[in-house]
């Protein structure tokens, strides 16, 4: 099982705005026999924490700005494994370096690539035929260690 969150375009979680559903930009993905998946979303934007308050008070004092790159949130559990909470980061996101929470690390920094040619889709992706092309595309390899 594959359980995915992310932001919406205005930068806000579901939980954060009322005018979201509770559930917007959540998903939970049943993966293949392989442990292949495919699926297709918004690209996550950027967005600030809030900085009012003692959040903030310690950002100023450590020279740090409040941004968070942009990211997509995922849990990943399989029977006889230890669950994988993680999240990823597209590699040309401008606040990798500066992470408010100091969340980025090398390897969950992945490269997005244009798609222009649905051919180039995985065939197991549901919406491949309806996506309007070109769409931005990432691959990602995950392993889980044993239970």
């Amino acid at each position: 099982m594959l359980a995915l969150w992310q932001n919406s375009g205005n930068g806000l979680y579901a939980q954060q705005d009322r005018d979201q559903a509770p559930t917007n930009y959540h998903a939970r993905l049943k993966v293949a026999d392989d442990g292949s998946f495919a699926f297709s979303t918004v690209r996550p934007v950027s967005y600030k924490v809030p900085d009012d308050g003692p959040a903030g008070d310690m950002l100023r004092v450590l020279g740090r700005d409040a941004w968070r790159p942009a990211h997509l949130h995922m849990i990943i559990q399989a029977p006889g494994h230890r669950p994988l909470i993680t999240e990823f980061f597209p590699e040309d996101d401008e606040h990798l370096d500066g992470d408010a929470v100091f969340g980025v690390r090398a390897g969950l920094v992945l490269p997005f690539s244009r798609a222009v040619d649905r051919a180039a889709l995985p065939a197991v992706l549901a919406a491949r035929d309806s996506l309007p092309m070109p769409v931005w595309s990432a691959t990602l390899n995950l392993a889980l260690a044993p239970a």
